[in-house]
C-alpha cells in the first residue's frame, strides 16, 4: 500500500510540475560572470539598451556583490533554488528595464492562464518604489528595445499597452518574498511574455513630455517624480530623496525602484 501511495504522489507531482509553461523559471540554468552584464540565462531575453537585468546566484564569487545570500543590497536569499533576478522597473535618472521569458508551448485561444511570481523589495537600500508591475503577452519576440529613456521610448505612444497589470504595493511592508498572481485570457499562439512597466495613458505621455524633455532638466523632473496621480511612484517613507541632487549615478544606482523576482509560474487556469 505504501509503495502504490508512493507512486501516485510521484505522479502528482510530476503532472503539477509539467503545467508550468515557463522555461527556466528560477533562473537556475544560467551562464554566472559574476558581473552584472551580459546577463545569460537559458529562456530569457534581456532587451534593454543601456542597462542589464542582474543575476543573482550563489555560484557568484563573494564579494562580487550579486552572490546569493550576500548580496550588495543586503542579505536575500533565494525563493526557490539558489538563484534569482533582479530587475530595474522605474528609476529618477530615466531608466528602466524589462526582461522576456520564454513559454515550452503556445497558448490557446480564449484559454484561462494564471501567471505567478515571486517579488521582494530590497526594502530602504531603495529610494522609491512602484505600486504595480505589469505583463505584456506576445507570439513573437520582442522586436525594439523598450529602454531608456523612458519618457521618449517605454511612455510613448510606440510602446505596447500591458495585458495585466498587477499590483505589489504590500512588497514594501513585507520584507519577505511576496508572491503575485493574475489571470490572463490568451489571444491565441503567445509564446513570450515580458515582466516591467509599459505605455501608460495620454494624459501621463503628455505629461512625461512637459517634465523630461531633456535628462538634464532637473527641475522639471522632480516634479514629475511628485507626480503621482497619473503615474504611482512613490518615495521609500524611510529614505531622505535628494531631487536637488545632479549626480547621474545617485539618480540612475539609488533613486530607483528595484526588484528581485523569483519562481515565475504560469500555468492553465481552471476556475
Amino acid at each position: 500500500m505504501i509503495k502504490i501511495f508512493t507512486f501516485a504522489f510521484l505522479l502528482l507531482s510530476i503532472s503539477t510540475f509539467a503545467q508550468n509553461l515557463v522555461i527556466n523559471p528560477s533562473f537556475e540554468d544560467s551562464i554566472v560572470v559574476n558581473t552584472i552584464r551580459p546577463f545569460s540565462s537559458k529562456g530569457w531575453l534581456d532587451d534593454v539598451a543601456y542597462s542589464s537585468v542582474d543575476l543573482f546566484s550563489a555560484a557568484n564569487f563573494e564579494d562580487s556583490g550579486y552572490a546569493v545570500p550576500n548580496t550588495y543590497l543586503g542579505f536575500h536569499h533565494a525563493y526557490d533554488g539558489d538563484s534569482f533576478i533582479g530587475l530595474l522597473l522605474f528609476s529618477w535618472s530615466g531608466n528602466l528595464e524589462h526582461i522576456t521569458g520564454s513559454l515550452s508551448s503556445p497558448m490557446l485561444k480564449d484559454s484561462l492562464y494564471q501567471i505567478s511570481f515571486h517579488i521582494k523589495y530590497p526594502g530602504d537600500s531603495c529610494m522609491i518604489y512602484s505600486k504595480f508591475i505589469e505583463v505584456l503577452f506576445s507570439g513573437t519576440k520582442p522586436k525594439s528595445k523598450f529602454g531608456e529613456p523612458f519618457f521618449e521610448r517605454c511612455f510613448s505612444e510606440k510602446c505596447p499597452v500591458a495585458d495585466l497589470k498587477i499590483n505589489i504595493e504590500e512588497t514594501v511592508t513585507n520584507k519577505d518574498w511576496v508572491k503575485c498572481q493574475a489571470v490572463y485570457k490568451a489571444k491565441g499562439n503567445e509564446k513570450y511574455f515580458t515582466l516591467g512597466i509599459f505605455y501608460q495613458n495620454k494624459d501621463f505621455f503628455k505629461l512625461s513630455k512637459k517634465y523630461n524633455s531633456t535628462l538634464l532638466d532637473y527641475k522639471k523632473q522632480s516634479k514629475f517624480l511628485r507626480n503621482t496621480e497619473l503615474f504611482p511612484v512613490f518615495i521609500n517613507k524611510n529614505q531622505h530623496v535628494d531631487l536637488t541632487n545632479k549626480s547621474y549615478a545617485y539618480r540612475f544606482n539609488i533613486a530607483t525602484a528595484y526588484y528581485f523576482i523569483d519562481d515565475v509560474f504560469i500555468e492553465p487556469y481552471h476556475p
